[in-house]
């Protein structure tokens, strides 16, 4: 039975006691709704936590009167909050899903101090272990990224991770409950929703007993993960300075090692370095000095011994690097660097290519990955689209009247050392749509 369970699961992680006070994060979605039936019906001391994002205009607004609802049918205390989420996103330069997801956790932490509850629950489930599992695999990832969802995360815990989608299913039927039906979850623009819809199905089919298989991968990687981070500790001891606003990494002790790949994945996990920026890293290490490397707000300088870790200043001029996989991660389906939003979308019908100066569709064909995102500089040379001839960046700025603050908000897209898109300007002609194209590769700004 579904209550023994949850009441056993909680007991093997040890993720809450019958006194504690305890926040629900509820969506109103089915796991949040299976989730604030079980704590009820375990009589424990809750109320509910619920954020409206103003994502989804009068869909939002009805999840929140449902939660209220809700919380007066169950007779628990309710916390609400309204965001203007894309505002916020716009602000801070950041992907909507991950506005949300730190409005939401900040929000949740700022109640759980100020009313002095001792947990905040949120209802992830054992498929959403699996899903993670799938998506930091196709994101490229350190061995932590492989080893699922924590039951308890500091004061986040997650008492759902015992039950498949299915099971909840199953028990929202018998227990004839009520839930709201996120339209998102519908749509294919996620990451998760893919593996949900195409992926998972494929492997039920191979292994019908495949989510239990996966749990049990995860729990081995999970103990292997324990086993290396150990060993890491030591490797980081001996080669691991940090001093006022930096850290140091000793190559030559890093090379000792004998595994300076894995090392560095393991270290910088936290800097948020992609895993293709740790793969240079690393095979620059026997190269010469002063290369430099960027994550979102951190920066590695190498130095003749040594890897330095900053933290990125506002004068500092940055490049980023899109591959290919980052579009199929949920959280980047949408960038934002330095106050400048975009996004990516590949599609084939020519009739949708449209002429706003905003928008850049390119031959698909033509584009290689990484993709480069730059500032300009002097030198740069491309083929402004309906000219066959090169033009220097800095002539075409002249003629387009552009004033010094205009030219510094221009962003370069770049794909093997070729500009193909000057941003909000021109693209370059080699890479323009023509009877030849199949797909076309759409960059707009968000």
């Amino acid at each position: 039975m579904m209550l023994q369970r949850f009441i056993a699961y909680n007991k093997k992680n040890n993720l809450f006691s019958v006194d504690d006070k305890i926040l629900l994060a509820i969506s109103g979605g089915i796991d949040s709704i299976v989730m604030l039936d079980l704590f009820c019906k375990a009589s424990l001391n809750c109320a509910i936590v619920h954020v409206n994002f103003s994502l989804r205009a009068e869909e939002s607004d009805g999840d929140e009167q449902f939660v209220r609802n809700l919380a007066n049918e169950y007779d628990f205390p309710i916390f609400v909050h309204t965001f203007d989420t894309s505002l916020i996103a716009e602000q801070e330069s950041l992907s909507i899903q991950e506005t949300a997801r730190n409005l939401r956790y900040k929000w949740f932490e700022e109640i759980r101090a100020s009313y002095e509850f001792d947990h905040i629950a949120v209802a992830h489930n054992k498929n959403d272990i699996i899903e993670t599992f799938h998506i930091n695999l196709a994101r490229g990832t350190g061995l932590k990224g492989l080893t699922g969802i924590k039951a308890k995360n500091g004061y986040i815990i997650r008492p759902l991770l015992f039950a498949t989608r299915f099971e909840i299913e199953e028990y929202c039927i018998m227990r004839s409950l009520q839930f709201r039906e996120d339209s998102s979850n519908l749509s294919d623009k996620y990451a998760r929703n893919k593996i949900r819809k195409h992926i998972t199905p494929v492997f039920e089919k191979i292994n019908p007993s495949y989510l239990e298989t996966m749990s049990k991968n995860i729990e081995k990687l999970n103990e292997a993960h324990k086993i290396l981070n150990d060993l890491t500790q030591k490797i980081k001891q001996n080669i691991w300075n940090e001093k006022e606003n930096a850290v140091s990494i000793h190559i030559p002790k890093l090379i000792e090692s004998g595994h300076p790949h894995f090392f560095l994945h393991e270290m910088l996990e936290d800097f948020d370095f992609h895993s293709k920026t740790i793969e240079q890293i690393a095979e620059s290490l026997t190269s010469q000095s002063g290369k430099t490397f960027f994550a979102r707000n951190f920066k590695i300088v190498k130095d003749r011994e040594f890897l330095i870790i900053e933290k990125i200043g506002k004068e500092d001029i940055c490049e980023y690097y899109i591959h290919e996989y980052d579009s199929f991660i949920e959280v980047q389906d949408q960038y934002g660097i330095s106050g400048f939003n975009f996004s990516f979308e590949e599609f084939s019908n020519k009739e949708s290519i449209t002429r706003d100066a905003q928008i850049a569709c390119l031959d698909s064909c033509k584009i290689k990955f990484p993709l480069k995102i730059r500032k300009w500089k002097e030198g740069d040379i491309f083929h402004p689209l309906g000219m066959k001839q090169k033009k220097k960046l800095s002539d075409f700025f002249i003629d387009k009247k552009l004033s010094l603050p205009q030219k510094e908000k221009v962003w370069i897209f770049e794909t093997e050392n070729v500009i193909c898109w000057i941003s909000g300007l021109r693209i370059d002609d080699r890479f323009k749509v023509n009877e030849q194209t199949q797909s076309i590769f759409k960059i707009s700004f968000a």
